[in-house]
């Protein structure tokens, strides 16, 4: 079991809502402050029209989380929940805020058993429109609200990736969450994937598959830690030392005059002390950068795949006012046992190797139509209604099913899965 040693006296908030604090007479004692504060008043008093204040609070509001450039620090806006009678269901992912001011949504992570990522929804998409509504300038709870509705609908969501606007149809169905899965490859391999840290038992689920592993002799195992995003600090410390006998984990580093404070690993007799291979892709982010960036620094794991996301920020929730507005900040930032961020950098495998399990989509880009005509296509027995856009466009991304998922033995395919394969034939040797 890790134990937490503060490196200050005071301890830093990691969970739970924080009133915030009146701003300091020092914030606004800078010349940009004054100015700022004069040219509200000049504003109020000559402005040739009554002025929309709370508008205007809020674009001042939108306009300094915008210019931190850190979209992990944002504003949750008030928004009732829609009234329904009937279960509500979604796509099987969660979403953050798309811009710093609340608004909009942008996927941060998918359920591998949910119909997003089987329709072909990623990482790092941000969604333009479900059916017919735009929701880039809605309050994230609003856009949470439209992508639930009754168990099996079906929606079109079009989502931004990168710079390509895709369409794609998604049920609305329930989710199995599976945080951990286990196999025996051959040569008696162990094989274990934690495919999310929100699950508080995954720790547990780990330290069983480790109990099994342990009667069945295992030497040498792999941990995939790909497309693991996000989830609770304090399960990513307990599943890294599962790992370790000892030594630091990470630092939890905080701004001048708040605490620090670092998890150290302690010997356990279920440890496992093996030959370990950590499996990473550009889709593993937070709490499972903290587990790779720890067995890596210490050298107890080879990490094999793609420069992984770079998320190492976490976020205290603030109250704002009697409104139940809230301020997500980043106030903590996690720092590698070697003394490296996460933030903006990721983990670098020790073997660089491309994930090959998803194929690309096809994708079906019509134009010359009248704005709102329709237009159906047909493709690999799949029927979708397509609407044209303002500008005569309609595009359409047809998911295909990915080359191998790592869920199980019967999924496992060692010729296809590159990433798997190259850290499988380290662990045989």
């Amino acid at each position: 079991m890790y134990l937490w040693q503060p490196m200050l006296i005071t301890s830093i908030l990691l969970t739970g809502f924080v009133a915030a604090r009146d701003a300091t007479p020092a914030t606004l004692e800078t010349p940009g402050g004054r100015e700022f504060m004069e040219a509200v008043q000049t504003l109020d008093r000559y402005y040739y029209q009554d002025i929309d204040w709370e508008a205007a609070w809020q674009g001042a509001l939108s306009g300094l989380l915008e210019s931190l450039g850190n979209k992990q620090t944002y504003y949750l806006r008030a928004t009732a929940p829609t009234p329904t009678e009937t279960p509500q269901y979604g796509f099987g992912l969660m979403v953050n805020p798309e811009q710093s001011s609340g608004l909009g949504a942008q996927i941060d992570f998918l359920f591998d058993s949910g119909s997003g990522k089987r329709a072909g929804l990623q990482r790092g998409d941000v969604l333009l429109s479900i059916d017919d509504q735009y929701v880039r300038n809605k309050p994230l709870e609003e856009v949470i609200n439209i992508i639930r509705g009754e168990q099996y609908t079906t929606a079109t969501v079009t989502v931004l990736r990168g710079t390509q606007t895709l369409s794609f149809t998604v049920k609305r169905e329930p989710v199995q969450i599976v945080s951990v899965s286990t196999a025996i490859l051959p040569g008696n391999v162990g094989y274990i994937a934690v495919t999310t840290l929100y699950d508080t038992k995954v720790a547990e689920r780990v330290a069983a598959a480790l109990v099994d592993f342990k009667k069945r002799n295992v030497q040498s195992m792999i941990l995939d830690l790909r497309d693991s995003g996000g989830g609770l600090v304090d399960n990513a410390v307990n599943v890294a030392d599962q790992f370790m006998s000892g030594g630091p984990i990470l630092v939890l580093s905080a701004k001048s005059g708040f605490s620090q404070n670092s998890a150290i690993a302690k010997r356990d007799i279920t440890d496992y002390d093996g030959k370990l291979l950590v499996l990473v892709n550009r889709n593993t982010a937070g709490g499972a950068e903290i587990i790779a960036g720890a067995l890596q620094d210490l050298k107890r794991a080879t990490v094999v795949g793609e420069i992984t996301s770079g998320t190492g920020l976490m976020q205290t929730p603030f109250s704002l006012g009697d409104r139940a507005q809230k301020l997500m900040i980043s106030t903590t930032e996690a720092i590698r046992p070697a003394g490296q961020p996460i933030q903006g950098k990721g983990i670098t495998p020790d073997v660089l190797v491309m994930d090959s399990r998803f194929q690309s989509l096809p994708t079906f880009l019509g134009q010359g139509l009248q704005p709102g005509e329709t237009v159906t296509l047909v493709y690999r027995g799949e029927t979708v209604v397509l609407t044209a856009g303002p500008d005569g466009k309609v595009i359409h991304a047809s998911a295909l099913a990915p080359a191998v998922l790592t869920k199980g033995a019967e999924t496992i395919d060692l010729k296809k899965d590159t990433i798997l394969a190259a850290a499988y034939e380290v662990a045989r040797k």
